[in-house]
């Protein structure tokens, strides 16, 4: 007997196709975030297929950050395509000698002296939550889709960082999805998985601006949040177009409004905990763009909801931060 797939396999489904010669970017990513100290780890499993068919690589690309010492690494490496391998269904992604599936990874980048090996496993998590309606993700724009496939994961095992062991044990965070066939001309995203009074509450949000020949739109924002067993979805066409947003290198505050519920939230970080990377653009023509990426961020989230108090959520080093655009922030760029 045939069982349907699960949610967490239908969020994983890979959209590449080999054989389609449009441009597309597709990554897995998982992100830690040590339970106490400013430690955390990212680490992307991505396809970038440009038109041209022999610039398709497969790429892992993992970033440390340690707030402790102020330093981070950032390790890239790529493999050609053909040493790549997708599964027809849920998640089963090899890159190299690479490998994700669900609720285990491990893997190694490095370039030149520098390394990241990672040996991980997570449980738990809640079930899938879109950053985009069903109607947006549907949708021609966007053209880059995200979703949190595994929200809330608790991570163990060991990371390497040129050789000296990481042990990870308890590390809460989650595990995303990502497609699509251009970024956002701008943008800021942004991510909570779990805050400092609130190990329950998860968080994901972003702004972009949308290019259209030489005009810009204003910053259109989408923000998911789930308390417990309670969901704010503020992620549809209307949402979007009332929203309100903001953001520069190393901040962004957003406002997004429901028909009863206005959410606010703030999240920074200084110069020191981010890296800049460079991601180039699907399209093969695109110039490349800069992600100031930091996993040690602040953010305060205020929840106002008709005939309610007022909720707020705090995190000082949990928060995911990235800001795409063509600022380097006056950070070298990596990889």
């Amino acid at each position: 007997m045939t069982h349907p797939p699960s949610p967490h396999a239908i969020a994983n489904q890979p959209r590449f196709d080999p054989n389609d010669d449009a441009p597309c970017f597709e990554a897995w990513i998982l992100r830690a975030h040590h339970p106490h100290e400013p430690r955390s780890v990212w680490i992307r499993y991505a396809v970038h297929a440009p038109g041209v068919f022999d610039e398709r690589i497969g790429e892992l690309r993992a970033v440390v950050f340690d707030g402790t010492t102020g330093l981070h690494r950032a390790v890239r490496s790529e493999v050609p395509l053909a040493r790549v391998a997708l599964g027809a269904s849920g998640l089963h992604v090899t890159i190299g000698e690479a490998s994700l599936e669900d609720g285990r990874a491990h893997g190694h980048t490095h370039h030149g002296p520098s390394s990241i090996r990672w040996h991980l496993t997570w449980d738990g998590g809640h079930a899938p939550l879109s950053l985009l309606s069903p109607r947006l993700e549907h949708a021609p724009v966007p053209r880059m889709k995200a979703v949190s496939a595994r929200p809330l994961v608790t991570f163990r095992g060991t990371l390497e960082l040129d050789g000296h062991a990481l042990h990870v044990d308890g590390w809460q965070g989650s595990q995303a999805h990502r497609w699509g066939h251009r970024h956002a001309d701008a943008h800021a995203w942004g991510e909570v998985a779990g805050f400092d009074d609130a190990p329950d509450v998860f968080l994901e949000a972003a702004s972009a601006q949308l290019a259209f020949g030489p005009t810009h739109t204003p910053a259109l924002s989408v923000l998911v949040l789930r308390e417990g067993e309670r969901e704010t979805l503020l992620h549809g066409v209307a949402t979007a177009l009332r929203s309100r947003a903001r953001f520069a290198p190393f901040s962004w505050e957003l406002v997004c409004r429901g028909r009863d519920v206005r959410v606010t939230a703030r999240l920074e970080a200084p110069r020191e905990r981010f890296v800049a990377l460079r991601e180039p653009e699907p399209e093969a023509d695109r110039e490349v763009k800069i992600a100031l990426l930091s996993q040690l961020a602040t953010c305060t989230l205020e929840i106002e909801r008709r005939g309610e108090p007022t909720r707020t959520y705090e995190t000082r080093n949990r928060a995911a931060l990235e800001l795409l655009g063509a600022s380097d922030g006056g950070l070298p760029v990596l990889g």
